[in-house]
Order: structure tokens, then C-alpha cells, then sequence
């Protein structure tokens, strides 16, 4: 007759759930002014991190990119997925941060919109990445360290079309740009802390985009 092995009792601690180390999970909003250029690469990038609490709104297409747009759409969709969640109505998590994403076009004139959006978005605890004159100066980045002013967008792109000669709006460079992604980082973060006025947030040339897509790595401990 075979002896039955004896159980030992299990110390009641070994009954909780370990921790782990892993981070809490977060759920970050980011709206967009642009209709191609910017959703394209903040939809690349979220991919890529495997980021599936990043959501990606975008504004351009029904508000003509107008700033203030942008914050009120934010604003908007926060509140309504507050109370989607609070109701019962989604399994999704309310927004721990809510991004929005616009450019400073013209900066001797400006957007009618442009201060009274950045004022809003402090009111309501948004976070900006804003872009001075256009976004395509976060890409620039990516290939040369400048300070350069420019004037318009369209300037940017020219110089932009030196390193990638056949860049247009609709296209998703995301690839192209993204072994360069930490170098980008680096030289718009150090610019933007050695600009000559500390107290102008977006002087002519910078991009707070370093900030949002530092953010989205820290989420995911990933590096480029």
C-alpha cells in the first residue's frame, strides 16, 4: 500500500498576488490639429510601442486646425469618456493625460486662437506639444540640430526636403525618421531649455513634441 505524500500547509502570505513590476496602466488622449501629418505619425509611433491606451484623435479634418478647436474637442472627449466609464457604458479608462497638438504658424502674427487655446488647455489641465512654425520642424530634428527662425511652414519643408527630398504632408515617414527618434529628443529638448527668452514658451523655431513622445517611451520603457 502506497503512503500518501503529506501536504504541507501553504503560509497564508503565499496566497497574495505578487507584485509585479510592471508600471499601472495609463490612458493618454491626443488630439490633433492636422488631418494627415501629425495623426499619421502618432498612429505609427503608438504601433510601434504597442501602446493599446493611446488614442489618437483628430480635429483638423472638422475644425480647420483653428487651436482653440483643438483644446475644446480635448475637453469634449475627456468629459464624455468620464462619464461613459462612470455610467457603465465602455470598458475603456478614463484619460490619465490629454494631449493636444498644434503649431504656432505664423509667429509675428499668430492664430486669432492660438493664446487663448494655450490658456484654456492650463485652465483644464491639458497637456501641449506645440510646434513653432509646424510640425515638420519636429522631423527636421531628426537630421540637424537648428535654431534657425523661420517664417512659415512651408519654409521648414524646404529645408526638410534636403534630407528627405520627396516629403509631402500625406505621407507617413514615421520609418524613416525612427532610429533617430532619441537624437530628436535630445537637440529639441536642449534647445528649448537654452532658448534665449526662458520666459517665451514656443519661440521661433522649437517643438514640444519631445515631451509627448518622451512620454509615450516612458510608458513603455522602449527607446529608439
Amino acid at each position: 500500500m502506497s503512503k500518501r505524500r503529506k501536504k504541507h500547509a501553504r503560509p497564508l502570505a503565499s496566497f497574495k498576488r505578487r507584485r509585479g513590476n510592471l508600471q499601472p496602466r495609463q490612458c493618454v488622449l491626443i488630439v490633433c490639429e492636422g488631418e494627415q501629418t501629425e495623426p499619421n505619425y502618432f498612429k505609427s509611433l503608438r504601433d510601434r510601442l504597442r501602446l493599446k491606451s493611446v488614442e489618437v484623435e483628430i480635429r483638423g479634418s472638422e475644425c480647420g486646425s483653428a487651436p482653440i478647436s483643438v483644446v475644446d474637442h480635448a475637453i469634449a472627449v475627456r468629459r464624455k469618456r468620464k462619464s461613459d466609464v462612470q455610467s457603465g457604458h465602455t470598458n475603456g479608462l478614463e484619460f490619465d493625460e490629454v494631449w493636444c497638438v498644434f503649431d504656432q504658424e505664423n509667429p509675428r502674427q499668430g492664430h486669432p486662437s492660438f493664446h487663448q487655446a494655450v490658456s484654456k488647455a492650463g485652465d483644464n489641465d491639458l497637456e501641449l506639444a506645440v510646434s513653432t512654425p509646424a510640425f515638420e520642424y519636429w522631423y527636421l530634428l531628426h537630421f540637424v540640430e537648428t535654431d534657425r527662425p523661420f517664417h512659415s511652414a512651408n519654409e521648414v519643408i524646404k529645408v526638410l526636403r534636403e534630407y528627405l527630398p520627396d516629403y509631402d504632408k500625406s505621407q507617413d515617414i514615421f520609418d524613416r525618421v525612427a532610429s533617430c527618434t532619441n537624437t530628436a529628443i535630445e537637440r529639441a529638448q536642449r534647445l528649448w531649455f537654452n532658448r534665449p527668452d526662458p520666459f517665451d514658451r514656443f519661440p521661433n523655431s522649437s517643438t514640444l513634441v519631445f515631451r509627448l513622445v518622451k512620454k509615450l517611451q516612458d510608458m513603455t520603457g522602449q527607446q529608439y
